[in-house]
């Protein structure tokens, strides 16, 4: 299931100057294989000529707010065509925002992530699609307990350099300790994030970094304004019981030109350990409100003391589920689902996400790239074939394969296995191969054509270019919302 619109959280702002990751020094490496005894090297190059292979190996990673974002294509071997970011997002998330210099994509993975599109709010499950194109209103939070995974597509690359400067070097495991930010690191955030082309509108949020903390002393929430802060800005603070929904109190936010952040103290409440009360920014006046970080619920605890947490869960929002029919082609002995289409990205990504059964010996010719091609592998080891060499990719393997090269994948080990196939360089052409060549999704049917037959056919397909627009644009009952935003 796709949407796509045309046209406690670690809120880390840490300025620093990181070196790029650059493939091109590279000339070689070895990637250790088990499953045949052929060469085990790639040779590395950024000239669009030649096969790369990027194990996950020392991959640069960053934390930015709540996300941790793993360089796994910065664009170097793409000819900047596209960046892949895998992200690993806690409780929390950053603040609304759109880019004008690029569009991104999002394949969600594990966990739930709660999304705002403009004014759309809903939650992806795993096996969801999002759309987010340059100029349009987003932001998105992890509004549960478990960490989310989900893949970020990013045409045309450029955007990494705004983690390196903004975001704070860690990996996913080892998240860095949640600090509030400062009124300076703020300002700094939104002249950096202007350096990259993305916008900020003026915005008030409840800031995730001060929940699941017991904190002793009167109650007191911080409200942030992180994006444009011109002019004085207000709203409101609804205190309430959510017992009986009763309003305890309303307390008035104000915000000077340029003033970034407010310590509010919450008055006006009598209660008993274990006390809870609903805290809502309502009403803004010459702002806006984060429609996903507007709400915390405070909960009174023994001798002087207080916690807060995320008022949301992902519940409170329409489920996007993934299409129970979608798109599905045996090819190869491998099971293709169309994740994304070109009539949902605008022709700018063709996304499938491939099943390889085990013990599955794939074709036995190599196939050639219709066009340039990316795999991204997920589970289990698949054995790739690229021209005259084999090897062993693992989990979080990605494989460039530029137009016309010739190569083909199995699985011989005891374990399913599972990669994302993409492109962003004439997606049309990935579409037309995989339709064209496979089988439709049938169990009781998933014979392929001859080897020989494909190789042959494959090359015609190329020159041909052809075109197919099959879109399946079912959505969720649980979603009222358009597929597209005309």
């Amino acid at each position: 299931m796709g949407i796509s619109f045309p046209a406690e959280a670690h809120f880390s702002w840490d300025f620093h100057q990181h070196e790029q990751q650059d493939s091109s020094n590279v000339s070689s490496f070895t990637i250790p294989t088990n499953a045949t005894e052929a060469s085990n090297t790639i040779e590395i190059t950024a000239d669009g000529d030649t096969p790369v292979v990027l194990p996950d190996v020392d991959r640069p990673g960053f934390w930015l707010f709540s996300d941790n974002a793993e360089f796994v294509e910065i664009g170097d071997n793409t000819d900047g065509q596209l960046a892949v970011f895998d992200f690993t997002t806690l409780p929390g998330g950053p603040l609304p925002h759109y880019h004008t210099l690029e569009d991104e994509f999002v394949y969600v993975l594990d966990g739930e992530i709660t999304y705002q599109l403009e004014d759309q709010l809903f939650t992806a499950t795993p096996g969801t699609f999002i759309s987010k194109p340059k100029n349009v209103l987003h932001a998105f939070v992890n509004a549960g307990e478990q960490p989310a995974r989900h893949i970020e597509f990013v045409i045309p690359a450029g955007i990494d350099g705004l983690f390196e400067g903004l975001g704070q070097p860690g990996t996913s495991d080892n998240p860095p300790f949640p600090q509030l930010p400062t009124p300076e690191l703020i300002e700094g955030g939104f002249q950096l994030l202007s350096d990259f082309g993305v916008v900020a509108p003026d915005s008030l949020l409840i800031t995730p970094p001060q929940f699941g903390i017991t904190q002793e002393g009167d109650p007191e929430l911080v409200v942030i304004r992180p994006g444009e802060a011109d002019g004085e800005a207000s709203a409101t603070l609804i205190v309430s019981n959510p017992e009986d929904d009763s309003t305890v109190a309303e307390i008035p936010v104000t915000f000077g030109d340029g003033e970034r952040i407010q310590n509010v103290e919450i008055t006006g409440i009598e209660g008993v350990e274990n006390q809870n009360f609903e805290l809502t920014l309502v009403d803004p006046i010459d702002t806006s409100i984060a429609l996903l970080q507007n709400k915390a619920l405070l909960t009174l605890g023994e001798d002087n003391t207080y916690t807060l947490i995320d008022g949301y869960s992902p519940d409170d929002f329409p489920l996007l589920l993934p299409d129970p029919n979608p798109n599905s082609f045996w090819l190869g002995g491998s099971n293709y689902t169309q994740v994304a289409n070109v009539n949902q990205t605008e022709g700018l990504l063709s996304l499938f996400d491939v099943f390889i059964p085990e013990q599955n010996s794939g074709l036995e010719e190599l196939l050639i790239a219709p066009t340039d091609l990316a795999l991204y592998t997920l589970d289990g080891e698949l054995t790739i074939n690229v021209a005259d060499q084999s090897f062993s990719a693992d989990p979080n393997t990605f494989i460039y394969l530029p137009e016309g090269s010739k190569y083909s994948f199995s699985n011989l080990g005891q374990l399913s296995a599972r990669t994302l196939l993409f492109t962003a360089d004439n997606p049309y052409k990935l579409e037309n191969f995989v339709k064209t060549f496979g089988v439709t999704n049938d169990e009781e049917n998933v014979n392929i054509p001859e080897p020989s037959l494909i190789s042959g056919l494959l090359l015609m397909a190329c020159s041909a270019g052809a075109l197919l627009n099959k879109n399946r644009k079912s959505l969720n009952e649980n979603i009222n919302f358009r597929v597209k935003l005309i």
